[in-house]
């Protein structure tokens, strides 16, 4: 590692908490640390192996690092969303240092955590650098490799759902932020095979596409440019199956309900649906999701459950406009042949069982995955048709 310049790390003078996890402390964090300590106070808070972004590990940050005037994270998903959680919480800048290509919220002021059994996306301190060294990335485990093109693939899912809640509810939408993505995107459904024998090119270009997702997500003010339907079918299968995740990479699953979404996506835009109501009780999450988190499920589904005008006037819409509507988003989007084979050359899992994920709890999380959030998805268009279940036939 070149010798660390400390006029170009945009840090503020004062001593810097550096967090990495046992992992990442060998591949990065010992020579950071050994290059910062002689001229900057430094706290190293080891995270020990695989940690989880939970509250209560942020929490442990928070308190380790509450003398220290700035934070230095090395590591990619889960060690990024800790530290941008704490930096936020304690209004100090951080900076990270990547070590993977495995996620796309490197950049983003966002951050995925848990909460309990619950995960949520909250609002985060963006790094004030990032700091991505190819020749630390190209030698991470593949399945890194496949975790952060799973984060990418979605795109094509993500923007058709968002579009779709433009189109029939007129919520925020805003195509340019996939502007710089597309290209790349283009490139790689064609050459991901390269992935396989980590290319340098095509490593520097997904690690390029999650970079700008990540950019994208900071101009949105939120995630919805790379987390729709997909993301909630994998949040709620974290949250009713969690502790037999532990093993797996939030892209390996994105990956896998990128593939369910797509499908789904594709069947839909073949029938013109007819909405209707889909009220459910308190009791009834209480059912699904268990008394404590049913009751938080509950109340988030109510901020998008929909009054009986605006089903009226959306059944309108789709009446009156459903082939433009359908138009209008297969422009955006990849069809799921061409999503699954470009996972496939790259030896992604596609399917549940490549997760070994068994079948009917899938099933069960897609069909209720609808109301793990407020975004309203194709999730919902299907849950409100003919039932979730009738498109797994």
């Amino acid at each position: 590692m070149r010798e660390v310049e400390l006029t170009d790390m945009h840090l503020p003078q004062g001593k810097i908490a550096l967090v990495s996890d046992s992992t990442t402390w060998e591949v990065l964090g010992q020579q950071w640390f050994d290059a910062l300590s002689t001229a900057r106070k430094l706290t190293h808070i080891d995270l020990k192996k695989r940690p989880v972004a939970s509250d209560m590990l942020a929490k442990t940050i928070i308190e380790q690092a509450n003398d220290c005037e700035s934070m230095i994270a090395i590591g990619s998903g889960t060690i990024n969303d800790l530290c941008k959680y704490a930096a936020h919480h304690l209004a100090i800048p951080y900076m990270v240092c990547a070590t993977a290509p495995s996620m796309n919220g490197y950049v983003s002021p966002t951050a995925s955590m848990t909460f309990g059994k619950e995960k949520r996306s909250v609002a985060a301190t963006a790094p004030v650098a990032l700091i991505a060294d190819m020749a630390i990335i190209s030698k991470v485990p593949r399945r890194l490799i496949h975790a952060g093109l799973g984060d990418m693939m979605c795109r094509s899912t993500v923007q058709a759902d968002w579009l779709l809640s433009h189109l029939l509810l007129d919520t925020p939408y805003d195509a340019s932020l996939f502007n710089k993505i597309l290209p790349l995107e283009a490139e790689m459904l064609t050459q991901s095979d390269k992935l396989r024998e980590k290319d340098p090119a095509m490593l520097r270009m997904l690690m390029e596409m999650l970079i700008y997702s990540g950019e994208a997500m900071a101009k949105a003010g939120s995630s919805a440019p790379a987390s729709q339907g997909e993301h909630m079918i994998v949040h709620m299968m974290e949250m009713l199956y969690g502790e037999q995740l532990h093993d797996q990479y939030h892209g390996e699953q994105v990956a896998v309900a990128t593939i369910t979404m797509s499908q789904l996506q594709d069947k839909l835009l073949l029938k013109q649906p007819i909405i209707k109501s889909n009220h459910k009780s308190a009791d009834r999450f209480g059912q699904i999701f268990g008394k404590k988190l049913g009751a938080k499920l509950y109340q988030t589904y109510q901020e998008k459950l929909l009054s009986e005008d605006q089903i009226k006037k959306m059944n309108e819409r789709i009446a009156k406009d459903w082939p433009g509507i359908c138009e209008a988003i297969r422009s955006v989007t990849v069809p799921h042949h061409r999503l699954d084979m470009a996972l496939r050359r790259a030896h992604c899992p596609i399917a549940p069982k490549d997760l070994r994920w068994n079948k009917d709890r899938y099933e069960h999380a897609v069909t209720h995955a609808y109301l793990s959030r407020e975004r309203f998805t194709f999730l919902d268009i299907a849950a409100m048709d003919q039932g979730m279940r009738y498109w797994f036939s």
